[in-house]
């Protein structure tokens, strides 16, 4: 079956990224300003790590093509939905680690600038987050295609296996007890749909199929083959073909194991697990870079003991949030909600009393804000469903 349909949208999404991301890189290099090196370090580093994202999905496309081209291919497409996700979060990270940044204290002259390319890179985490979604979507249409086709190739298998059966049966003389049990083993497999034969099975039957041959072999080399002068290399044949099946069929089921875990929907429970999981993850990331803020090589060193004391005293409480977090369950949701609402307002008091040095924390306190609402969704969601 020809796939360029399916695989031609996905190159679409992915080419409009590559677009968007060049454009994204080049506007960074720009605003990277020579006079100030700290600052011009900063911005070529997050277009080269902008650039390397751009280069995946560059690599992306190739094996998108090989797979619409080459269906033994296919689980090229689990790697790639992999891909998709860590560059998705790649650029979420760039976005709030760039927003930190400028709020540090970019030169006044180039504040306005840096906070326009801030939410540009914003603003294109996004289209990032939306593109993974479609092109997921997309990945799970074509990988239906491609395995119904391979389903189909493997009944074509068996079904020839089947008249190569029956074409060595025909040429025999004699031996009538192989001739019923090749026709009795190629009944047996024929008969089975394809989506009922197990590996097991058919591993069973390549070891029954070897031993029979192996019997009949022996028995031709002591009698003499007589008429039967390409039986060895016939049952030879057959056999080498019936191991070639088992092979497909391996291959097949392990494909078929990894394209339900990717396309199978997850239940509501396991919906709400997957972003409890994204909340503790993303709260273990935000809670280092807050730590770094109050360090001493940062604005640390202009606090007073009292507010390095306090900033600890939430530091601690978001951590046995998190641990309690990790060992909750969907049931959990509100709780895991006002407790993170709590911790950010607490946050955000603490970050109001710094005055101009509160720009980096307070880009945190949005972003703590922003999972506990999502928490608060979640909550809100299961509360619809009891």
């Amino acid at each position: 079956m020809n796939y360029s349909k399916n695989t031609d949208e996905i190159i679409r999404e992915f080419n409009d990224f590559i677009v968007k991301a060049k454009e994204t890189a080049n506007n960074a290099r720009k605003i990277a300003i020579p006079e100030y090196p700290s600052y011009a370090r900063f911005w070529n580093t997050v277009a080269d790590i902008t650039d390397e994202l751009t280069d995946n999905v560059k690599n992306i496309l190739e094996r998108i093509t090989v797979s619409g081209k080459n269906p033994d291919e296919i689980t090229n497409l689990f790697h790639i939905v992999k891909i998709i996700d860590e560059n998705a979060f790649k650029m979420n990270m760039i976005a709030c680690s760039a927003a930190v940044h400028v709020a540090r204290g970019t030169p006044p002259e180039h504040l306005e600038a840096q906070k326009d390319l801030c939410v540009k890179y914003r603003e294109f985490a996004h289209l990032t987050a939306k593109k993974s979604v479609t092109v997921y979507q997309l990945l799970k249409e074509l990988s239906k295609l491609i395995f119904d086709d391979m389903r189909k190739t493997a009944s074509e298998k068996i079904q020839a296996f089947d008249n190569q059966c029956k074409s060595v049966i025909e040429k025999i003389n004699g031996y009538n007890y192989l001739k019923e049990e090749l026709a009795a083993f190629s009944n047996r497999i024929s008969s089975i749909p394809c989506e009922e034969i197990t590996i097991k099975s058919l591993e069973d039957w390549l070891m029954q199929f070897e031993g029979f041959s192996f019997s009949v072999l022996l028995d031709v080399s002591l009698r003499g083959s007589g008429t039967n002068q390409t039986l060895h290399d016939d049952l030879l044949t057959l056999k080498n073909n019936f191991a070639e099946i088992v092979d497909f069929f391996k291959a097949l089921a392990k494909l078929e194991s990894e394209r339900m875990s990717f396309s199978k929907p997850p239940t509501l429970a396991h919906k709400y697990i997957m972003i409890i999981d994204d909340i503790v993850f993303q709260s273990h990331i935000l809670l280092f870079y807050a730590k770094a803020e109050v360090a001493d090589e940062k604005a640390g060193r202009f606090l007073s003991g009292e507010q390095k004391d306090a900033f600890n005293a939430i530091f601690n409480n978001m951590s046995g949030y998190i641990k309690i977090t990790a060992e909750s369950t969907p049931a959990d949701c509100k709780q895991i909600a006002d407790t993170l609402h709590e911790i950010y307002l607490d946050m955000e008091r603490e970050a109001e009393k710094l005055g101009e040095l509160n720009g980096s924390l307070m880009v945190l306190v949005g972003e703590f804000k922003t999972l506990a609402e999502k928490a608060k969704q979640c909550a809100e969601e299961i509360a619809k469903q009891i």
